[in-house]
């Protein structure tokens, strides 16, 4: 696994997997504390009967879900803190006069226009190509390109890179922006080759995706952030393979992990474009496998900037990307269209086409996204030692106060 630039490279070291249902062996995680070892064709049919499930074939870090490590960050065990009060109010309400709906839905048009975005497909590479594209016409029209990155992650065994964009800060930190890029519809087993079928993906997830986008090019608008004068580091990821498993998000992750990279804090976008007409549009903020410090920020951004409410909901386990990241005990939140019940219901199929987004609903989240992204990069979270929930190099100086804070109220008393 590694980063590259270069296309060619990319191509050449591509291998077409044209026939993806075998005996082979693959392992699954479907809850908590269930693992199972079953057929790749097994795990298909999983899939296309709405099992949740994270494939950890052959991973290198484990994954764990148990509560009592919530709000750790990986093997570190600490903690970081996040805004009660909004402080970039002027800036953030000014870039969001700059959203453009119009640019929205040419893009959604145009990840939506090929006929899969299936991880181990040709389209599949060629849809990440394109996002690196015009993420690129956009840091090369204002000449950025000495400050902000935008890499592949490659993956051995399937097509599909992950692509990260990145644009560096001044602290040790990074917030991350996040979103799956690839696609899926189900046909009859055999019918047709496992992931061929037409699958636009509009909201599951070209919706999070072109999110992404827009917020990205919005950040580019400011004088400062772009020119790697924030203090965190932010990043901005485009999972592969996230409808086989997660694989894109758990291997990006996993090597975070592994290299004790600091993810101060995670904001999953995924299925956000659909409203259903019988209620109000609101944000469908995710309570499973998420970090309730975090998701009391969100909930204060959508209040502060956003057009609409939100509702708490709860999701089904492994239900997105944002899973792994819980798992590995990254802070993370995830918001979706309003909840479970009133999602889009026929995703994954041909069905899922640009038509049925709603902009105005978009736009909110939009929203979210660019106003998460601003506010954090201007406010050190931390981090605090899980254990003592202090900052580790102020718990000597925070002891010494309290003793002097003792002995002058004993004083005081005495007196």
């Amino acid at each position: 696994m590694r980063f590259t630039l270069a296309l060619a490279a990319l191509v050449a070291t591509c291998t077409v997997n044209a026939a993806s249902i075998g005996t082979d062996l693959v392992t699954l995680q479907l809850s908590e504390t269930d693992v199972r070892r079953v057929t790749v064709e097994e795990k298909q049919r999983l899939k296309k009967a709405g099992t949740n499930f994270i494939d950890i074939t052959n991973a290198d870090v484990p994954l764990n879900f148990d509560r009592n490590s919530d709000n750790t960050l990986g093997k570190r065990g600490l903690v970081y803190t996040y805004p009660s009060v909004l402080t970039q109010q002027r800036a953030v309400n000014y870039k969001l006069g700059l959203l453009d709906q119009y640019i929205t839905k040419d893009l959604l048009q145009k990840i939506t226009s090929f006929h899969t975005r299936f991880y181990d497909s040709e389209d599949g590479l060629k849809a990440a190509m394109w996002i690196r594209a015009e993420l690129m016409n956009l840091i090369n029209e204002k000449s950025l390109d000495r400050t902000v990155k935008v890499d592949y992650y490659n993956h051995e065994g399937w097509q599909q890179p992950t692509v990260i964009a990145k644009i560096p800060g001044q602290g040790p930190d990074t917030i991350v922006l996040s979103a799956s890029l690839d696609s899926i519809a189900f046909t009859e087993m055999g019918s047709e080759i496992f992931g061929s079928a037409r699958a636009p993906g509009a909201d599951s997830n070209g919706s999070g995706a072109i999110a992404l986008m827009e917020t990205f090019r919005l950040l580019l608008t400011d004088s400062k952030i772009p020119l790697g004068l924030g203090w965190n580091t932010i990043e901005f990821h485009w999972y592969a393979a996230s409808e086989s498993g997660f694989l894109g998000s758990r291997e990006v992750l996993s090597d975070y992990f592994v290299n004790d990279k600091l993810i101060a804090a995670i904001l999953h976008l995924d299925k956000i474009g659909y409203h259903d007409p019988s209620g109000d549009r609101r944000f469908g903020v995710v309570m499973d496998q998420t970090n309730r410090d975090l998701t009391n920020f969100i909930e204060l951004l959508i209040l502060q900037y956003c057009k609409f409410g939100y509702s708490e909901t709860a999701d089904d386990f492994a239900s997105s990307d944002h899973a792994v990241a819980y798992g590995l005990g990254y802070p993370v939140a995830r918001v979706m269209e309003n909840s479970p019940e009133k999602m889009f219901r026929n995703f994954r199929t041909k069905e899922d086409v640009s038509e049925i987004i709603d902009f105005l609903q978009m736009d909110g989240f939009m929203r979210l996204a660019f106003s998460f992204i601003y506010e954090l990069a201007h406010f050190d979270m931390g981090p605090y030692s899980w254990v003592e929930n202090k900052k580790p190099e102020e718990t000597e100086e925070t002891e010494e106060t309290e003793e002097t804070e003792e002995t002058e109220e004993t004083e005081e008393l005495d007196r």
